[in-house]
Protein backbone atom coordinates (compact mmCIF):
# COMPACT_ATOMS: atom_id res chain seq x y z
CA UNK A 1 0.00 0.00 0.00
CA UNK A 2 1.76 3.37 -1.19
CA UNK A 3 2.22 6.00 1.69
CA UNK A 4 0.89 9.53 1.43
CA UNK A 5 3.32 11.32 3.46
CA UNK A 6 6.81 12.25 3.55
CA UNK A 7 9.31 10.29 5.12
CA UNK A 8 12.77 11.26 6.42
CA UNK A 9 16.13 9.89 7.31
CA UNK A 10 19.38 10.80 8.79
CA UNK A 11 22.43 10.06 6.52
CA UNK A 12 25.72 8.59 8.13
CA UNK A 13 24.23 5.58 9.83
CA UNK A 14 21.12 4.81 8.19
CA UNK A 15 21.82 5.06 4.65
CA UNK A 16 25.69 4.16 4.77
CA UNK A 17 28.37 3.33 7.38
CA UNK A 18 29.15 5.99 9.95
CA UNK A 19 32.96 7.41 8.59
CA UNK A 20 35.31 5.89 12.07
CA UNK A 21 37.84 8.98 11.63
CA UNK A 22 39.31 9.05 15.41
CA UNK A 23 40.19 13.15 16.02
CA UNK A 24 41.20 15.63 18.46
CA UNK A 25 38.32 18.25 19.58
CA UNK A 26 38.35 20.28 16.71
CA UNK A 27 39.13 23.88 18.79
CA UNK A 28 42.27 21.83 19.80
CA UNK A 29 43.68 20.97 16.23
CA UNK A 30 46.06 23.03 14.91
CA UNK A 31 45.59 23.98 11.01
CA UNK A 32 47.51 21.27 9.79
CA UNK A 33 45.57 18.90 11.55
CA UNK A 34 42.16 20.67 10.56
CA UNK A 35 43.17 19.97 6.92
CA UNK A 36 43.91 16.37 7.00
CA UNK A 37 41.16 15.86 9.01
CA UNK A 38 39.09 17.64 6.15
CA UNK A 39 40.50 15.81 3.81
CA UNK A 40 40.22 12.10 5.66
CA UNK A 41 36.65 13.14 6.01
CA UNK A 42 35.81 13.43 2.24
CA UNK A 43 37.73 10.66 1.25
CA UNK A 44 35.41 8.54 3.78
CA UNK A 45 31.98 10.12 2.48
CA UNK A 46 33.08 9.37 -0.96
CA UNK A 47 33.54 5.81 -0.21
CA UNK A 48 31.02 4.90 2.64
CA UNK A 49 29.70 1.80 2.50
CA UNK A 50 25.94 1.14 1.42
CA UNK A 51 23.42 -0.35 4.31
CA UNK A 52 21.66 -2.02 1.01
CA UNK A 53 18.87 -3.26 2.76
CA UNK A 54 18.02 0.08 4.12
CA UNK A 55 18.76 1.43 1.01
CA UNK A 56 15.40 -0.52 -0.74
CA UNK A 57 13.70 0.92 2.18
CA UNK A 58 13.84 4.60 0.45
CA UNK A 59 13.87 3.37 -3.21
CA UNK A 60 10.87 4.77 -4.93
CA UNK A 61 9.26 6.37 -2.01
CA UNK A 62 8.71 10.40 -1.28
CA UNK A 63 11.16 11.01 1.25
CA UNK A 64 13.57 13.29 2.28
CA UNK A 65 17.47 13.21 3.83
CA UNK A 66 18.13 15.49 7.03
CA UNK A 67 21.71 15.00 7.71
CA UNK A 68 24.43 16.80 10.04
CA UNK A 69 26.43 17.00 6.86
CA UNK A 70 27.44 20.72 5.75
CA UNK A 71 26.30 22.45 2.53
CA UNK A 72 30.45 22.16 1.12
CA UNK A 73 29.79 18.44 1.24
CA UNK A 74 26.40 18.26 -1.33
CA UNK A 75 28.49 17.89 -4.20
CA UNK A 76 29.75 14.20 -2.74
CA UNK A 77 26.37 13.53 -0.50
CA UNK A 78 24.62 14.41 -4.52
CA UNK A 79 27.05 11.71 -6.11
CA UNK A 80 26.86 9.18 -3.91
CA UNK A 81 22.50 9.49 -3.76
CA UNK A 82 23.35 9.24 -7.66
CA UNK A 83 24.96 6.04 -7.57
CA UNK A 84 23.02 4.18 -5.46
CA UNK A 85 19.99 5.03 -7.09
CA UNK A 86 18.35 7.87 -4.73
CA UNK A 87 16.27 10.14 -5.74
CA UNK A 88 15.61 12.19 -2.20
CA UNK A 89 12.99 15.08 -2.80
CA UNK A 90 15.52 17.12 -0.46
CA UNK A 91 18.63 17.10 1.54
CA UNK A 92 18.67 19.47 4.69
CA UNK A 93 21.82 20.21 5.57
CA UNK A 94 23.46 21.49 9.12
CA UNK A 95 23.99 25.52 8.76
CA UNK A 96 25.51 25.44 12.42
CA UNK A 97 29.06 23.44 13.77
CA UNK A 98 28.45 19.93 14.63
CA UNK A 99 27.77 19.66 18.60
CA UNK A 100 25.04 17.07 19.30
CA UNK A 101 22.69 19.79 20.23
CA UNK A 102 22.42 21.85 17.52
CA UNK A 103 22.47 18.49 15.27
CA UNK A 104 19.12 17.32 17.45
CA UNK A 105 17.59 21.18 16.67
CA UNK A 106 18.41 20.81 13.27
CA UNK A 107 16.82 17.37 13.28
CA UNK A 108 13.65 18.51 15.16
CA UNK A 109 12.88 22.00 13.20
CA UNK A 110 13.34 20.28 9.98
CA UNK A 111 10.71 17.52 10.74
CA UNK A 112 8.27 19.83 12.02
CA UNK A 113 8.44 22.58 9.37
CA UNK A 114 8.00 20.07 6.69
CA UNK A 115 5.56 17.81 8.64
CA UNK A 116 7.79 14.46 8.14
CA UNK A 117 5.81 11.67 9.37
CA UNK A 118 8.31 8.70 9.88
CA UNK A 119 12.27 9.29 10.38
CA UNK A 120 15.08 7.05 10.72
CA UNK A 121 18.10 7.55 13.08
CA UNK A 122 20.71 5.73 14.23
CA UNK A 123 22.01 8.20 16.91
CA UNK A 124 20.07 6.96 20.48
CA UNK A 125 20.74 10.17 22.20
CA UNK A 126 19.28 12.21 18.54
CA UNK A 127 16.15 9.54 18.72
CA UNK A 128 15.56 10.12 22.75
CA UNK A 129 15.02 13.70 21.61
CA UNK A 130 13.20 13.48 18.71
CA UNK A 131 10.36 11.30 20.10
CA UNK A 132 10.25 14.11 22.66
CA UNK A 133 9.87 17.42 20.52
CA UNK A 134 7.89 15.79 17.34
CA UNK A 135 5.09 14.11 18.87
CA UNK A 136 3.13 13.68 15.40
CA UNK A 137 6.42 11.67 13.70
CA UNK A 138 7.05 7.79 14.46
CA UNK A 139 11.05 7.89 14.90
CA UNK A 140 12.70 4.28 14.23
CA UNK A 141 15.53 3.69 15.50
CA UNK A 142 18.08 2.11 13.01
CA UNK A 143 21.12 0.16 14.46
CA UNK A 144 22.84 -1.79 12.89
CA UNK A 145 21.10 -5.36 14.16
CA UNK A 146 17.79 -4.54 12.44
CA UNK A 147 18.78 -3.16 9.02
CA UNK A 148 21.97 -2.67 7.22
CA UNK A 149 23.89 -5.15 4.60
Amino acid sequence: MEHNYIIGTDFDGVLCKNHEIVHDKWNTMNKEKREKYKKDLKENLIKAIPYYKNLELFREKMFVIITARHEDMKKITDDWCSKQELKPMAIYYMQKGNTLDNMIEHKINTILEHNIKVFYEDNPKIVKQLRKNCPDCTVVEVTNETYCY
